[in-house]
Parts: C-alpha cells; sequence; structure tokens
C-alpha cells in the first residue's frame, strides 16, 4: 500500500472523496487481490505453526492441532500409523477450504505481480 500512486488517490479527492471513502472505494478494490495471498498465507502459516504453541502453551488441554499430532506418536507405546494419517488428513481440510473459497484471490494476486506495468 506503500507504493500505491497518490494520482487515483488525487483524482478521487477531486470528484468529492474523503480519505475514508477513498481507501474504501479506491485503495481496497486495487489491493484485494494482494490481502487475499496474505490472508491464506498468513492462515496456512498459522496453521501448521506447532513452534509457537509448544513454546507458549503449558497445559495439553491448550495445544493446537499440529503439536498433537506431532507428540501423538511419542505418547504412545505402539504408533498406530492408520490413525496418524487419518489424523493428519483430517487436519488439511480446513486448509484445502480456505485455498478453495481464496483460489481466485490467490491467483489473481499472484499473476498481478508477474505482469510488468
Amino acid at each position: 500500500m506503500k507504493n500505491f500512486p497518490d494520482e487515483i488517490l488525487d483524482a478521487g479527492r477531486i470528484d468529492g472523496c474523503s480519505y475514508f471513502i477513498a481507501f474504501f472505494k479506491v485503495v481496497l478494490p486495487v489491493m484485494r487481490p494482494a490481502i487475499g495471498v496474505v490472508a491464506i498465507v498468513q492462515f496456512v502459516y498459522s496453521w501448521n505453526d506447532s513452534f509457537r504453541p509448544l513454546i507458549i502453551l503449558t497445559r495439553q488441554e491448550m495445544y493446537t492441532l499440529p503439536v498433537i499430532l506431532g507428540s501423538f506418536a511419542v505418547q504412545q507405546a505402539v504408533v498406530l500409523y492408520e490413525v496418524i494419517a487419518a489424523a493428519i488428513t483430517l487436519a488439511t481440510i480446513p486448509m484445502v477450504i480456505v485455498i478453495l473459497f481464496g483460489q481466485k484471490q490467490f491467483i489473481w494476486g499472484l499473476t498481478m505481480g508477474a505482469v510488468k506495468a
């Protein structure tokens, strides 16, 4: 948003827009693909983060899903790979849903950065 052209904002102000309206009517629609890409990447990063919750959380009831899945094999004497594989498959469903819903914004945002103006 730092590199957004001031001329476009000036044109909005000449048309009678306040800063607030110019932001929501001009800047936000142009920046929507970039915001979508950042939101998807941040969600996937946060969903897969297992190091920070392992350090911060003290009770097992508060552990996140990746921490539970990582510690699942360590806590049992017999490792049930079928159960771990099924749990990992179920854990990926929210990420797949978010990516499917944000796929249009994600692809649009990535290709906008690749096109030279």
